[in-house]
């Protein structure tokens, strides 16, 4: 079937860590995709699931929106207190 697919060196293991890759990538926890795959422990689900680099640069930017806006809360707040 793979070589009939052009895919003779994919090894039905390798669906296996894409799957768990494909469920990290799309926001599923660990803890999920550990009982999704059967592994008894997270640390076998890790060799299992990689994350994008897209995924990783939306979780950074993410704190960066997040310590903008904590910084722009302070400053209403504080302006608040002012003018009480």
């Amino acid at each position: 079937m793979r070589i009939k697919a052009g895919l003779p060196h994919l090894r039905l293991h390798d669906l296996r860590h894409q799957f768990a890759s494909f469920l990290v990538n799309a926001g599923h926890t660990i803890y999920e995709v550990q009982k999704i795959l059967g592994h008894s422990d997270t640390k076998m689900t890790e060799r299992y699931a990689h994350l994008s680099l897209k995924t990783l640069q939306g979780a950074a930017n993410s704190a960066s929106v997040a310590m903008r806006g904590a910084g722009q809360a302070a400053v209403v707040v504080s302006e608040m207190l002012e003018a009480a």
